[in-house]
């Protein structure tokens, strides 16, 4: 705008000049109103286009604002699914997890289970072994006693024969002094007799010798032979009787020998039936004692291939035992190295799922603060 001067003309002017002033004044009140239309119209056609440009600026920041609505929605969508995703995962994850450890408390119980079975089996087998063993350990404690028993009875054989062996000597030796005393007792009866013979008829012939020489002498001392005669028959008379009792009592002492060697044969028989008898048992025995040795021998080499096949069994037992243990031992290892993996993964998700929210939080904060800033 052109703005009035406040200068005021002189009074003294004339019209013409007055006139020409107004005209002047005139033509420049035309000019300035032209420019100032012409700047009008200027200023108009730069309020329409700028209002033009401000609608369009306007319809571009709606159009802004409703893609970035949309893109909002879009991302919260996104944003949700991800976490409903995320979260799923984790749920996933935390199933895989507590079936995994479940897994591992049941292949733990298990594993516990097994060993238990294992221990008790062989308990089991370890007591019935010994049990057999203590009773084959009885039945050979039995054997032995069969065997000291038949010990004693050959300590008892071999004393019997002794004792028979012993009967035999005396017999024989009572029979060797009986028939010695036999033939001293006729030696000696047949030695008096002849003595006594040779005595008489000595006597009688030295009597009759001196009968002959001495007629008168023999009638003097006919009284004293006899005398003599009659005392030398009473002391033959003596010693016939006591060679009669001697006889009488070897007689007796023969008699009871007899008796004493009848007794004796009689023991002898019946020790050599005993004797046969022990033989027979003892050869029983013997038999008994070879199928009992046999036994025991079949019984120990039992027992060993018992023993050898419980040793083999429980070796392959324990080593299949340390083989699932270690198997499992390493399942276990896997299974904790996966499960730490996941631990990991998860935080790791976790960490990212906390900078994408961060990232979105940050990202609608923008684009909020955007919008206000357009909108103002």
């Amino acid at each position: 705008m052109v703005k009035k001067s406040n200068k005021k003309t002189p009074k003294k002017k004339n019209i013409k000049s007055s006139n020409d002033d107004k005209i002047k004044k005139l033509e420049d009140v035309r000019r300035i109103a032209a420019v100032n239309a012409k700047l009008w119209e200027t200023r108009v056609e730069i309020a329409e286009k700028i209002k033009d440009k401000i609608q369009e600026r306007a319809k571009q920041l709606a159009d802004d604002n409703a893609r970035l609505n949309d893109a909002l929605r879009q991302s919260e969508k996104e944003s949700m699914d991800v976490f409903s995703y995320l979260k799923k995962q984790n749920e996933d994850k935390d199933s895989e997890v507590k079936e995994l450890k479940n897994k591992i408390e049941s292949m733990s119980i298990s594993h516990e289970r097994d060993k238990e079975l294992i221990i008790r089996d062989a308990k089991q087998q370890i007591l019935c072994i010994n049990n057999e063993k203590e009773k084959k350990c009885d039945k050979i404690k039995e054997l032995e006693q069969e065997i000291m028993q038949l010990d004693e009875y050959k300590s008892e054989k071999t004393r019997t024969e002794n004792e028979l062996k012993q009967l035999r000597d005396e017999v024989q030796n009572q029979k060797c002094l009986i028939e010695n005393m036999e033939t001293k007792f006729f030696e000696e009866k047949l030695k008096m007799r002849e003595s006594s013979i040779k005595d008489i008829k000595a006597l009688a012939e030295e009597a009759h010798k001196i009968s002959i020489k001495n007629l008168d002498d023999s009638v003097k001392l006919s009284f004293v032979q006899n005398v003599a005669m009659r005392r030398f028959i009473t002391f033959l008379r003596k010693q016939l009787v006591s060679a009669e009792d001697l006889s009488r009592s070897l007689n007796e002492e023969n008699e009871k020998l007899t008796i004493e060697k009848e007794t004796l044969e009689g023991v002898l028989l019946s020790k050599s039936l005993e004797c046969k008898k022990l033989k027979e048992l003892i050869q029983e025995k013997d038999e008994k004692i070879e199928l009992y040795q046999y036994e025991i021998k079949q019984l120990t080499e039992d027992l060993n291939k018992q023993k050898t096949i419980f040793n083999e069994q429980m070796t392959l037992q324990t080593f299949e035992a340390s083989k699932s243990i270690e198997k499992l031992t390493k399942t276990l290892e896997l299974e904790r190295k996966r499960m730490k993996r996941i631990s990991n993964l998860a935080n790791r998700i976790l960490q990212q799922r906390n900078e994408i929210e961060e990232f979105f939080i940050t990202s609608l904060n923008y684009v909020r603060d955007e919008i206000k800033v357009n909108q103002r």
